[in-house]
């Protein structure tokens, strides 16, 4: 495993920013540490990572003394700092350059932020079940509130919490904004199906033996763009709308060659979060089952401790407690 242990991310593991960058650490087998900042508990909005981070973001890299914030920018500084690992980000000027620009272009065009935190309102509309219930209740309403708070605490960040606070306002506003949901719908489904052509056209190439990936032989950051995006929209339900069963066989079957690379694999969400996120509005009970379930067991090692290891039986009729061997 190359590069040094003074790499440090920080990142959220369902972020599908921080998802690109999992990616290319595990591709350029580059050893690092990893901190998660929760977005559900808001701990991005904390000053000592408004500090690293005055938009509140994540991804972030720290290694040494130099932290790179946006995943495009890191994906970019991986490649410098370590040149003797793979190269994400071919040269500009060249062909594979520019059909790597091009497909991360064709990524960004999907709504991402709109179709997570926004279109599940919306399921007349969108036509699809989200199957990752950690984005149900993603935008928080005390964001600005909080971030008031925080401008007033610190001084100093003042500024960067206020800037945050607007845009978290915008958020607000656009919660309830059917048309921007409908526009970002059919924008996707415009750009899955450019994708399609563009994967079908690869695929005449494939037969000798040419292409394996979006731009040529190699991996890029343009294949980790749409790891990423397929992977999202997989989570919520958009695949079988898109190009599950057949609909758009070519994406669908260099969706399945991305999941099946060993770094996918390594990167992907933590399945226990997503567990745990399933339980979650079940965790009244399941909490109430599992206290009472310790309790009872309590109770029985109690009463065996005070009984020289021996447990009381009932008689029906008498209705009094007597001791069984």
């Amino acid at each position: 495993m190359a590069g040094t242990p003074d790499i440090l991310l920080y990142h959220e593991e369902v972020s599908y920013y921080s998802f690109r960058v999992r990616m290319a650490l595990a591709i350029k087998d580059l050893k690092y540490k990893k901190r998660r900042v929760n977005l559900f508990l808001s701990e991005n909005l904390e000053p000592w990572y408004m500090r690293l981070n005055p938009s509140g973001l994540v991804p972030i890299l720290q290694h040494g003394e130099t932290i790179v914030c946006d995943s495009d920018k890191i994906l970019r500084y991986l490649d410098d700092a370590f040149p003797e690992t793979i190269q994400l980000c071919p040269d500009e000027s060249t062909n594979e350059g520019h059909m790597c620009d091009y497909f991360k272009r064709l990524s960004d065009k999907i709504d991402v932020h709109t179709i997570t935190m926004i279109a599940p309102r919306f399921p007349e509309i969108t036509k699809v079940k989200p199957r990752n219930p950690m984005f149900a209740n993603a935008i928080h309403d005390q964001a600005p509130e909080l971030c008031e708070k925080y401008a007033n605490d610190f001084p100093d960040l003042a500024e960067a919490y206020l800037a945050k606070k607007k845009l978290k306002l915008e958020e607000l506003l656009r919660l309830e904004d059917e048309e921007l949901v409908e526009t970002a719908i059919h924008a996707c489904e415009d750009v899955m199906t450019k994708l399609e052509e563009e994967l079908a056209r690869n695929d005449a190439d494939m037969m000798q033996d040419k292409v394996q990936w979006l731009c040529g032989e190699r991996f890029t950051s343009a294949d980790i763009y749409w790891a990423a995006t397929l992977y999202r929209l997989e989570e919520m339900g958009y695949d079988d709308r898109y190009w599950a069963n057949g609909k758009r066989p070519h994406i669908e079957a260099y969706y399945e060659q991305i999941r099946s690379y060993d770094c996918f694999r390594k990167s992907e969400p933590s399945r226990c979060l997503l567990l745990m996120a399933k339980m979650r509005p079940h965790l009244p009970w399941v909490l109430a089952v599992g206290g009472a379930a310790v309790a009872a067991g309590v109770i029985y090692a109690l009463i065996k401790s005070r009984n020289g290891g021996k447990f009381p039986s009932i008689f029906a009729k008498e209705k009094i407690w007597v001791w069984t061997e």
